[in-house]
């Protein structure tokens, strides 16, 4: 039987939400993080397996000129204004993403894992999670940390939002709106509640 650890959160929430900081808090818990969107950074470095899939299918345009790595901005701007390639990408690139999640699961073998991602495939990660965390966030407060970081339109982050599917099963919602004090506090009594 495949390892499973005893503890698998998922924590998600809108682009913007505070899920990465959360990830971080887990962490001063003793939890085994992994940030999803941090592996498909790694998987499209020239040569990996994102990379190729990219390059082959959408075609060399989307690499950055002197570095070969995938422009994940133009990327984001094509498939966020097109369903039918979003799908296409999202076909091509969540099987490797999750499979590599689960070999540094099962490499590490921790007892507690927080997960953040933007979506949980079961049948893709071949582990259930234990535990769904929401972050809860107004779009405006989400808009203005993801602009911080990523200097997004407010248009381009409403496509992305809009393309955002919430999970039907959440274990727990925190509302972060109010500071990193807070969250903190809230992300503290999860860990204690999972931990106990």
């Amino acid at each position: 039987m495949a390892y499973s650890p005893k503890v698998l959160l998922g924590v998600t929430g809108y682009l913007g939400s505070g899920k990465s900081t959360a990830l971080k808090y887990f962490e001063k818990h003793g939890f085994f993080t992994i940030d999803a969107d941090q592996v498909v950074h790694e998987l499209y470095e020239p040569g990996k397996d994102g990379w190729s899939k990219i390059k082959d299918f959408f075609g060399e345009e989307f690499l950055i000129k002197g570095e070969g790595k995938v422009n994940r901005s133009k990327l984001r701007k094509i498939v966020f204004n097109n369903t039918a390639k979003l799908k296409i990408l999202e076909k091509l690139v969540q099987p490797v993403v999750f499979n590599e999640i689960r070999k540094r699961i099962q490499k590490a073998k921790p007892e507690k894992v927080a997960l953040e991602s933007t979506t949980f495939d079961k049948k893709r990660l071949g582990m259930d999670m234990t535990h769904i965390l929401w972050i809860d966030s107004t779009i405006k407060s989400c808009y203005e940390r993801c602009n911080k970081k990523r200097k997004l339109t407010k248009q381009e982050h409403k496509n992305i939002v809009e393309h955002q599917i919430k999970p039907k099963k959440i274990d727990f919602t925190i509302k972060n709106n109010k500071g990193l004090k807070e969250l903190k506090e809230k992300v503290d009594k999860i860990a204690e509640k999972l931990l106990k």
